[in-house]
């Protein structure tokens, strides 16, 4: 049966940021125990770029959940030789986003979730996706709140996620990063309890006009939803050899297309296991200014451009694949 969602995520176990199998193996615990509790006709598809040769692969690093279903979790594999014929390879131990474009052309949802590794959906966000109300004219964004402390393992997803409401740092939001902890305790308390109320569950934001875009660029790289024809039609992320403000461009492409931008709100959320961020100012960093003002160009009447050649997301290349067996 054709997925509904698939969700698309790069890692390799190189232990980014510290602590990466643990986070990498919470974020697979809870996403497919909620996949199984709620009914989400999804696949898992991990792109695994440039393994480390001293290193297990993921296949067998992680600790596969017992609810595993046969089908729904594969690994595609972009070995280091083809890492090394791009530029800046020695500075980049991962193309983030070309690994994300590999998952993404292979893909096999009705609609493709582009996220990373280290996140838990609340159960809210999880019971929406099941309920198949997405729609093919807009693309979805959510704000990501960053969580300081490490999640516990043992915990099933429903305490974990408790856990993580109790424990929020900062939220990205659409209007900029809000931080939390610089807030008294007493404050601290009430912005928690206001996390964790029911509220409000979609906010359809107005579409941006040209001289002055509106859009949820703010962590758009932990969540970028569409559906995979639109993804196939803008030839997903632009392929750069750099690596910051990436995930912004499909914000841009995606509006330019004519899709309209729905930003999920609470009680639909993304909790984001914070991690050292040192090792990015050894790589190559994308001009800020310029990508900006090439976003914005990009959402001028009839100046959709497509990045990328025919040949994204390595489309022209077999690569390795396995299926992860319960």
């Amino acid at each position: 049966m054709t997925p509904y969602l698939s969700f698309v995520v790069a890692a390799r176990n190189d232990n980014y940021g510290g602590n990466f199998l643990h986070r990498m193996q919470v974020f697979v615990n809870a996403l497919l125990s909620l996949w199984d509790k709620h009914g989400l006709n999804a696949e898992l598809v991990i792109v695994e770029w440039n393994p480390p040769k001293d290193r297990s692969r993921l296949e067998d690093a992680l600790a596969w959940p017992k609810c595993l279903k046969p089908g729904t979790v594969r690994i595609v594999e972009v070995p280091s030789d083809i890492h090394y014929r791009f530029p800046n390879s020695d500075r980049m131990p991962m193309f983030e986003y070309i690994a994300k474009n590999v998952g993404i052309r292979r893909a096999k949802g009705e609609y493709v979730l582009a996220t990373n590794p280290d996140l838990l959906y609340s159960e809210a966000l999880v019971r929406f996706l099941a309920s198949r109300r997405l729609a093919k004219d807009c693309f979805y964004r959510i704000d990501r709140y960053d969580v300081v402390e490490s999640v516990p393992l043992d915990l099933p997803p429903e305490e974990q996620l408790r856990f993580c409401g109790r424990h929020v740092i900062k939220v990205a939001t659409i209007d900029g990063t809000v931080p939390i902890q610089k807030f008294p305790y007493r404050v601290r308390r009430l912005v928690h309890s206001l996390l964790s109320s029911p509220r409000k569950i979609l906010v359809r934001a107005e579409k941006p006009s040209p001289s002055e875009p509106r859009l949820h660029t703010n962590a758009s790289g932990d969540f970028f939803l569409m559906a995979r024809q639109h993804w196939h039609e803008v030839r997903g992320y632009p392929e750069l050899k750099s690596h910051s403000f990436i995930d912004g461009y499909a914000c841009f492409l995606a509006t330019a297309l004519g899709l309209q931008q729905v930003v999920l709100k609470t009680p639909l959320r993304i909790y984001h296991q914070e991690h050292d961020r040192s090792e990015h100012t050894k790589r190559p960093l994308t001009n800020y200014q310029q990508y900006l003002e090439h976003g914005k160009r990009m959402l001028e009447p009839g100046r959709l451009e497509v990045l990328n050649g025919e040949d994204w997301g390595l489309g022209y290349e077999q690569l390795p694949e396995c299926w992860i067996r319960p």
